[in-house]
């Protein structure tokens, strides 16, 4: 990817150096750094454009060009929001912000207990808004979405107060449909989805939501999933509980 920040990300590349659809490897990479790809890849142009702007002579909006964007507007813009600083101060000596090259090594883990059951779920309705046709990486704006409307005392009046994000009629390994919602008890207040009787493993985690479902991801793969047997399958967010 460093060798291409200044042009299109080849997708099928990715994928085949990494074993991993493009799809699998974005949501192994935020796991791993706790960003999206998509995210990072727009702060290294922004680090890279920032150490061109300081160390040469070429016009600024030539360097706005190469690193993707269309008008030295939008450019200052994104630029200013990063590194807190102007293309044109930066240039006159302006500190600015780095973010380095991230290096993807190799590790071999195991040995670690899991407090572990399975269980068995009865069916159950949720409300909430739904998105389809989504890259997973969008899964946070459709709950920003959501919060933006009700707040979370008021979603979790209408049941147990338990939240869930969903996926559902996944037909694209790489796009998902994806639903932010609450448990409802009664189906009539708000808008609904049914769920048929399902099996899940229920794992003991602590932490903020985003994190602690991050570290239980990777375990659960490594004791229950075969790799590479079911990368579309795990590609999205199954329903997802912190117990």
């Amino acid at each position: 990817m460093e060798s291409v920040l200044d042009g299109e990300i080849d997708e099928s590349r990715i994928a085949r150096l990494s074993g991993y659809s493009y799809a699998m490897f974005s949501r192994l990479f935020s796991i791993l750094t706790g960003m999206t790809l998509s995210e990072y890849i727009r702060l290294r142009r922004l680090t890279k454009a920032a150490a061109e702007i300081r160390e040469t002579d070429d016009k600024i909006i030539e360097i706005a060009v190469k690193y993707g964007y269309e008008s030295s507007d939008s450019f200052a813009n994104a630029f200013k929001s990063f590194h807190h600083a102007t293309p044109t101060e930066v240039r006159s000596g302006e500190a600015y912000r780095t973010v380095s090259p991230v290096r993807l090594m190799l590790s071999v883990k195991g040995g670690k207990n899991m407090d572990v059951r399975i269980q068995r779920k009865s069916r159950f309705t949720v409300a909430g808004i739904k998105s389809e046709n989504i890259d997973s990486s969008s899964c946070p704006a459709v709950w920003e979405e959501l919060y933006a409307k009700y707040d979370h005392a008021a979603l979790s009046r209408m049941g147990n107060g338990q939240s869930y994000g969903m996926c559902f009629d996944v037909k694209d390994e790489n796009r998902i449909n994806y639903m932010a919602c609450y448990h409802v008890g009664d189906a009539a207040t708000a808008e609904e989805m049914g769920l048929e009787i399902c099996h899940g493993s229920v794992f003991a985690g602590a932490g903020l939501y985003a994190r602690g479902i991050a570290g239980l991801r990777g375990p659960f793969r490594g004791r229950y999933v075969q790799p590479g047997l079911y990368d579309g399958a795990l590609d999205s967010d199954c329903p997802e509980r912190i117990v």
